[in-house]
This record gives structure tokens, sequence and C-alpha cells, in this order.
């Protein structure tokens, strides 16, 4: 009977590191997303296409995103001191929400580029499905 070995531990780079890593990638994203979706049914699916390919990408960074800002509020509740007549719950919440702004504006970003490339695939893929009922072509 096979034995399992145990999960080793994996560390995540820190947040500045990891934004540094990603960032180039981001921006490339973000300059294919600023062009405008060709009018020619050929150059528009290679658009699609083009776009479609950095879309696991960003869903990777979308879920470090997530597990970073999590840890962020994590660590942030940690920092503060326990309820009192003081410090209410709102207070808390609205500390920890500032603790974080920038690892919440990362996974906004991150999360808003995913929604965009589904969003222009989307629409190019109803674009064409026009086009091609236009043309008297079926998908299959």
């Amino acid at each position: 009977m096979p034995t399992l070995e145990k999960p080793r531990a994996f560390s995540f780079p820190s947040f500045q590191d990891y934004f540094e890593k990603c960032k180039s990638f981001i921006a490339t994203v973000q300059d294919e997303l600023a062009i405008s979706i060709a009018h020619d049914p050929v150059a528009s699916d290679q658009q699609a296409r083009t776009i479609e390919s950095y879309r696991v990408g960003m869903r990777e960074i979308l879920a470090f995103a997530d597990s970073y800002l999590d840890l962020a509020e994590a660590e942030a509740l940690k920092k503060l001191p326990p309820r009192s007549k003081e410090l209410t719950d709102l207070d808390r919440e609205t500390r920890v929400a500032a603790a974080v702004s920038t690892e919440r504006r990362f996974r906004d970003v991150v999360k808003g580029i995913c929604e965009s490339i589904d969003t222009r695939v989307s629409y190019v893929q109803t674009r064409l499905r026009v086009f091609s009922a236009a043309e008297g072509q079926k998908f299959t």
C-alpha cells in the first residue's frame, strides 16, 4: 500500500514582491484590452483569441490577490485593540479596510481585468454568430 507524503508548506512571496512580479503581465493585458475591437470578423476573432490566452494567468493572479487581501485583513485585525466603548465594530471595520486598501485595490483591478476579458470574449463571440448567420454560415 503506498504511503502518502506529508504535504510541503507553500510559502508566499511578500505582497510587494508578488505585485512587482505581476506588474508587467498586467500592463500587457491592459494594453491589449485598450485596443478597440476590429470590425473585420477575422481580426476581431484573433483579438478575442489573444485576450482569451491571458485568462488563465489573470485568474491565477486574482486567486493570489484574494489570498493576499485575506492575509492582510487577518493581520490588521490582530493589531487592533479589543472591542470597547471607545472602539466600536464599525471603527474596527473602518481601520481594517484602511489598513488593507493597497491589497484591496490590487484585487479589485485584477478582478476588473478578468471581467473585461470575459466580456470581450463573449461580445466577440456574439458578433461572430450574428455575422455568420447573416452570411448563411452555421457554427457546430
